[in-house]
């Protein structure tokens, strides 16, 4: 029987190649997701719908910048082995967790219904990596989620309210 080296327990069935292919339609990816953001952010300004407008176009803009540097780093520097890529596949989940956690905090917390936003990065990781790294990231989404809603039940953070549009709605119409 062969012995397996670490980049087969890692990558069983990925080439370099493949695995640069892939993170390359993560980034794309990350561009639909921006796109969905802008969405968000100008149906609420129609709708007049209470959250966080300022800090979501801050943070659009962060991951604009990001991704701008994800793909100048996919284009001018080709990583040489598995390690690499993989650093580099890992440092996007995880910052994207974050990225997520913050967006679902400025449109309601946990109060808002599309916290399963967190789900497209899992299987996009299962999807990446194998053995315990998908699980991993998952503990993370599943800790950084547990903690946004303890700062919010312990009223460290401010709380975005997702229904005083309607609220509103509903007083002027008495």
């Amino acid at each position: 029987m062969m012995k397996e080296t670490q980049k087969d327990l890692l990558f069983p069935f990925f080439t370099l190649g493949s695995l640069r292919i892939r993170l390359g339609w993560f980034i794309n990816l990350r561009w639909f997701f921006i796109f969905i953001i802008f969405t968000i952010i100008e149906i609420s300004n129609i709708n007049y719908y209470p959250i966080a407008i300022n800090e979501l176009y801050i943070l659009t803009a962060v991951l604009v910048i990001l991704n701008l540097i994800y793909i100048f780093v996919d284009k001018y520097f080709p990583f040489k082995n598995f390690r690499q890529e993989f650093i580099f596949a890992e440092i996007q989940v995880l910052l994207d967790i974050i990225c997520i956690s913050f967006i679902i905090h400025f449109v309601g917390g946990i109060r808002n219904p599309f916290y399963f936003i967190y789900l497209i990065h899992i299987v996009i990781s299962g999807i990446l990596f194998q053995n315990l790294i998908p699980y991993i990231n998952a503990f993370f989404a599943i800790f950084v989620l547990t903690l946004w809603t303890m700062l919010e039940y312990f009223q460290l953070v401010p709380i975005y309210p997702t229904d005083v549009a309607r609220l509103q709605f509903s007083e002027i119409a008495i």
